[in-house]
């Protein structure tokens, strides 16, 4: 998917498959500040955001402006409910994936990043984790992960260099957290 924005920001045009939209985000920013009512306008079902995975799952906003993963419209879940389909998302550096979804945060707000990267971070194996503490470490918002930071830093079943990233982390955010 190739998208382009306009210099004033307020249209994103998005090619894919060969047809293009406009951003249900932007027709919505350029409305209110027109004072317009969006009754006149038809808002895609779902715009895709990112590719969450090489099968084609991505991560979009549906038409009230809310976070949903899905193929396309006809198969979308709230993203909310479904992280452990977000996960490989992890594998991704944090600010590509950020830079993708930040178009959209005005409207829909952040994506659930603090329940996906709790998830990752109590995973049984050291992988999903290890992803988690990477995004953490690139700038991810980790205030709300405190509790789970601390879990891990002291779970003797993790390995050390794990534990010891975590425990680094927590200290960071805790200093940093009023």
């Amino acid at each position: 998917m190739r998208s382009i924005t306009s210099t004033d920001g307020m249209a994103t045009l998005f090619l894919q498959s060969g047809r293009i939209s406009i951003s249900a985000t932007c027709m919505r920013r350029r409305a209110l500040l027109d004072g317009a009512s969006m009754d006149h306008v038809r808002m895609p079902e779902w715009q895709p955001v990112i590719r969450v995975n090489e099968y084609g799952l991505m991560l979009g906003v549906d038409a009230e402006g809310a976070w949903s993963v899905g193929h396309d419209e006809t198969d979308t879940t709230a993203a909310s409910d479904t992280l452990i389909a977000l996960l490989p998302l992890l594998e991704q550096p944090y600010t590509d994936v950020q830079h993708a979804v930040a178009p959209h945060v005005a409207t829909a707000g952040l994506p659930p990043w603090s329940q996906l990267l709790r998830l990752a971070l109590t995973w049984t194996s050291d992988h999903w984790p290890t992803r988690a503490l990477t995004w953490i470490e690139d700038g991810c918002p980790a205030r709300e992960l405190l509790d789970t930071l601390a879990w891990l830093k002291d779970a003797r079943e993790r390995a050390q260099p794990l534990r010891h990233r975590a425990l680094r982390l927590w200290k960071a955010e805790r200093e940093r957290t009023p």
